[in-house]
């Protein structure tokens, strides 16, 4: 029985030592993506997907587990294997807003990932069905005080950066409008372009080809300046409300405990595609910009994030079941 146990384990640890010394990637890559096709994550995702699995010599499969604004994909990702197959693109709304409203998730977006690198961001954009009478925000605003509680406006979740999005603008400018989310970029924008709700937040990326297609009206934009890929469509802060800001982003995270020699490889390689000229470029013209940086600067960032939008949660008075 001794001889029998000592066997097993010799054999298991010559599984694991040849397991440990495989050159990395030795098959294809998972990324677990948060959000339904035809979001703004799309975007990222594809041309990234691409670019990544040339570095890596091997294919990346896409894998959509959307809804809870992340969570589901997170939860996912946080009990996988950290042997690094199975990665998460995270957002700004399931990676630093949900912890910050909903504290009770069974996953904790620090501690039970690693993180590998911040892929990119850029702002969100109020937009409205083309039959509602209103041009810019001043009238948005005027139109909403008019008829509380008969606009809506829709996300990509509650919890989402759009969500945010929504909510900074009723309390600052003390309008009532109805929240209404979305399982997706992609349902939402069917609903506001059908009528079904009178505006929404999207990320501007998910945007770009219905607003240059005249199919919506753009009201403004979440960031602090004017984005350079859309220069005609103004800030909230120029269009009365000085201080409104959201930024959007996104990054790779892998499961807590992944070997550093992996990190370091994939973040050696993605920085390398962010850094190119031609997705620095398709990046520009969907409305994004590169972010990079090391798994420390992406750990210090997510941190960051967390604790500013605890205070706005906390200001706003924004519950797990919000509005």
């Amino acid at each position: 029985m001794k001889i029998s146990r000592l066997l097993i384990s010799a054999l298991m640890a010559t599984c694991f030592l040849a397991t440990a010394q495989e050159p990395y990637p030795s098959r294809p890559v998972t990324l677990v993506l948060g959000f339904a096709p035809g979001g703004a994550g799309e975007q990222v995702v594809r041309p990234l997907e691409k670019e990544l699995a040339t570095q890596l010599g091997k294919p990346l499969i896409l894998e959509h587990r959307p809804g809870a604004t992340g969570a589901i994909a997170a939860s996912a990702v946080a009990r996988a294997s950290p042997a690094g197959y199975t990665l998460l693109i995270a957002g700004t709304g399931g990676h630093a807003i949900l912890p910050a409203i909903s504290p009770k998730l069974n996953f904790d977006p620090v501690n039970d990932f690693t993180p590998i690198a911040a892929l990119c961001g850029g702002p969100n954009v109020l937009l409205v069905n083309n039959d509602l009478p209103v041009t810019n925000l001043e009238q948005v605003i005027s139109y909403a005080r008019q008829h509380p509680g008969k606009l809506n406006f829709g996300s990509t979740g509650h919890g989402s950066s759009l969500h945010m999005s929504g909510e900074l603008l009723k309390q600052m400018a003390n309008i009532d409008i109805v929240h209404v989310p979305f399982q997706g970029g992609g349902p939402m924008m069917v609903a506001l372009l059908s009528g079904q709700i009178q505006m929404a937040f999207a990320n501007l990326p998910a945007a770009l080809a219905q607003i240059r297609g005249g199919q919506v009206r753009a009201i403004a934009v979440t960031s602090p300046q004017r984005f350079p890929g859309t220069p005609t469509i103004p800030t909230f802060a120029e269009s009365g409300l000085p201080g409104y800001e959201v930024t959007s982003w996104y990054a790779l995270f892998g499961p807590r405990n992944m070997p550093q020699p992996i990190v370091e490889r994939l973040n050696k390689e993605i920085n390398a595609v962010l850094h190119s000229a031609d997705y620095k470029a398709n990046l520009l013209v969907n409305g994004l910009i590169p972010i990079g940086g090391t798994p420390a600067d992406l750990r210090y960032m997510l941190a960051k994030e967390i604790s500013k939008w605890r205070e706005v949660v906390r200001a706003l008075n924004i519950l797990k079941n919000g509005s």
